[in-house]
């Protein structure tokens, strides 16, 4: 597991990090993106370059987890 050890490129020339990706000698396994339970000013720009990356890479399996009182939940995931 790597902690924003990659990017990747999307449309329009814009990049996304994700906060991990687990892999499996060469290939990527899952990539998982964590949010705390508040919101940052830069949240809705996050959720777009999520978004686009779901679309651009759809054979990547993709997880987005949260932090509730309870722990952390996924809340979407994408073949995983």
């Amino acid at each position: 597991m790597e902690y924003e050890g990659v990017s990747f490129r999307l449309p329009h020339g814009t990049y996304y990090t994700p906060d991990f990706v687990i892999w499996e000698g060469n290939a990527i396994v899952l990539v998982v993106e964590c949010k705390g339970s508040y919101r940052l000013h830069s949240a809705g720009a996050s959720h777009e370059k999520v978004k686009s990356f779901i679309v651009a890479y759809p054979d990547i399996p993709f997880r987005y987890m949260r932090k509730t009182k309870e722990g952390w939940r996924s809340i979407g995931a994408n073949g995983a």
